[in-house]
């Protein structure tokens, strides 16, 4: 049966809240999934590149054909300079809104060059899609996770994800998981996503910020 904790729903965190989060860090180091609230909406949480960690978040999902997951990162001002200046062509000033917060940048690894933790290296995809989120909470987690963890969105695939952690346990079934947290209803406006591949951007998912 699911576990599930809920955060005090302040602007700072609580020592609860810190709790929780070393709850999940916990969990998210033993090869576990759980499920956290972000700044964007909730997601699907794991601290590993192992194949068979990452085909377990495909069948929660249930999925088809597999996907990359995106790589969640801890704030760094090199990172977050980099992925700003990347997309300041097609963001202008929101770039600074965007990172950290709605924007995934998807790029080879060779571009990542330095940038990236090295747990990432292990990766079994030719480029790999960053997010710096823009949560205290999951930036807490993401500092007691070596600095990262993948994550992709709480839903069912092609399904769009619920607002509340409600919804998403009963569309992923309550045994899918068993450590959630419970943040309140999330924004569900998904991250805006931008591949960067051969010197050239190209909008992969749109956002009001990018004039999607």
């Amino acid at each position: 049966m699911v576990r599930v904790a809920t955060l005090s729903g302040g602007h700072q965190l609580t020592a609860e809240d810190h709790a929780i989060a070393a709850e999940a860090a916990r969990r998210l180091l033993a090869g576990k999934i759980v499920v956290l609230p972000t700044d964007t909406v909730y997601g699907l949480f794991l601290h590993s590149t192992a194949p068979e960690a990452l085909a377990r978040v495909e069948r929660i999902k249930r999925r088809r054909q597999p996907k990359p997951l995106a790589a969640l990162l801890r704030e760094d001002e090199k990172l977050a300079a980099f992925m700003r200046e990347a997309v300041l062509p097609l963001a202008d000033e929101a770039a600074e809104k965007l990172v950290p917060g709605a924007l995934t940048l998807v790029a080879p690894f060779a571009e990542w060059r330095g940038l990236l933790p090295q747990g990432l290296a292990r990766l079994p995809y030719p480029a790999v899609g960053v997010r710096i989120p823009a949560h205290p909470f999951v930036q807490e987690v993401l500092a007691l996770c070596e600095g990262w963890a993948l994550a992709t969105s709480a839903n069912v695939a092609e399904e769009p994800t619920p607002a509340s952690l409600e919804g998403v346990l009963d569309a992923l079934g309550a045994g899918s998981v068993s450590f959630a947290v419970d943040g309140g209803n999330c924004p569900l406006a998904p991250s805006a996503v931008v591949e960067m591949k051969h010197g050239k951007l190209s909008i992969l998912r749109p956002h009001p910020l990018l004039g999607g």
